[in-house]
């Protein structure tokens, strides 16, 4: 086949099978202007063209055309129409990257990089018509190391770009006790002070070993006032009338709250605190004045004086 009749077929094979419908040109010197004559063979790069110079019974088409699009011989260099492989296969040579237009051109699992214009020419000369890419290798995620133990265990590693920030649930703290630790760290991996609450790190006897010391007699007698309001409110003198023994000498000394009141909660506060030896108050004089029942005297029962 003579050059200019190689030339058109190869042309309309490649047009054929990929559809392409760039205006490409030869490989040239960087001087000479591209050969834009009907003898002009390709330029089809290696990338481009769809065959291989090695045949699936084990031989090659080295000297030739390949099976496909491409050729395997010298001319093939000056023209950029060499098979992907023509180096490897018929020269022995490593071609280096594997040159593509995209994605579809490498290997699975691989990616066209078409960060830089690559040519398919021989070295000093050039395709002007086309960029060509690299075949790399698609870049593997990071390997995230497993941080959480040290974490919980108080340290901040460095965790490697891309890799996500770890949502560790960390265990409680095992063993350890606030006795004489209150304010502080524990003679473990847990704490005794005000802010262990907010970090979640409190020993288990936080509370217990470190709270403030409960006054009892302060809490009994806050309960007891607050029991003998309730008992004792009215809205008129009808509503008043049962006498609260025990809260003076007797007579019209004692406290009166309403007839209808539930006094059994005060009385056990009373109880309580006669327990503890709290004094909650309640007795005046015992002298006994004159009364006339009971009246509801600005909300509160109270008795009626003379």
């Amino acid at each position: 086949m003579v050059p200019n009749m190689r030339a058109a077929s190869f042309a309309s094979k490649i047009f054929m099978t990929l559809g392409l419908s760039l205006a490409v040109g030869a490989c040239v010197t960087a001087e000479s202007e591209p050969d834009t004559s009907s003898a002009a063979r390709g330029p089809i790069g290696k990338a481009d063209a769809p065959g291989s110079c090695a045949d699936v019974d084990g031989g090659d088409s080295c000297g030739g055309q390949s099976d496909g699009a491409c050729w395997c011989d010298d001319l093939c260099l000056s023209y950029g129409d060499c098979c992907g492989d023509k180096q490897l296969v018929c020269d022995g040579v490593d071609p280096g990257p594997t040159l593509c237009l995209s994605d579809n051109s490498c290997e699975d699992g691989d990616f066209c990089d078409m960060t830089q214009c690559l040519s398919n020419c021989p070295d000093g000369m050039i395709c002007p018509a086309v960029c060509w890419g690299a075949c790399e290798e698609a870049p593997q995620p990071p390997q995230c190391p497993n941080v959480c133990d040290a974490i919980c265990a108080g340290d901040l590693p460095a965790i490697p770009e891309g890799c996500p920030t770890p949502q560790c649930a960390c265990p409680e703290p095992e063993g350890g006790s606030c006795e004489d630790a209150c304010g502080g760290q524990s003679d473990s991996a847990c704490w005794c002070d005000d802010a262990c609450s907010g970090y979640g790190d409190c020993c288990e006897d936080f509370e217990e070993a470190c709270a403030e010391p409960v006054d009892v007699c302060e809490e009994l007698i806050a309960a007891y006032e607050a029991e003998t309001v309730v008992i004792r409110s009215c809205s008129d003198d009808a509503d008043c009338g049962q006498v609260l023994t025990g809260t003076s000498c007797g007579c019209s000394r004692n406290w009166v709250a309403r007839t209808d009141a539930d006094i059994s909660t005060w009385e056990d506060i009373r109880s309580q605190a006669s327990d503890e030896g709290c004094s909650i108050g309640g007795i005046s004089t015992c002298d006994c004045l004159a009364t006339d029942g009971f009246e509801c005297d600005a909300g509160v029962c109270t008795w009626n004086y003379l």
